[in-house]
């Protein structure tokens, strides 16, 4: 059995005070676990994304 990767990211309040001006009601965490032997082509699949739905920048989420 090969290595597997974890990548995680968090979006939103964190403390979920939702009483501080500008503060989002919202806390999203994601991650997206792959083997080792799938890494190449999940990159490639993101790559993919990337150029189709941001062109030359990075992947970001906008409210």
């Amino acid at each position: 059995m090969g290595r597997t990767f974890a990548f995680v990211d968090e979006s939103g309040n964190h403390d979920l005070d939702t009483s501080k001006s500008g503060s989002s009601g919202f806390f999203v965490i994601c991650s997206i676990i792959i083997a080792e032997k799938n890494m190449l082509g999940a990159y490639e699949r993101a790559e993919a994304l990337r150029l189709q739905h941001f062109q030359t920048g990075e992947i970001v989420v906008v409210n």
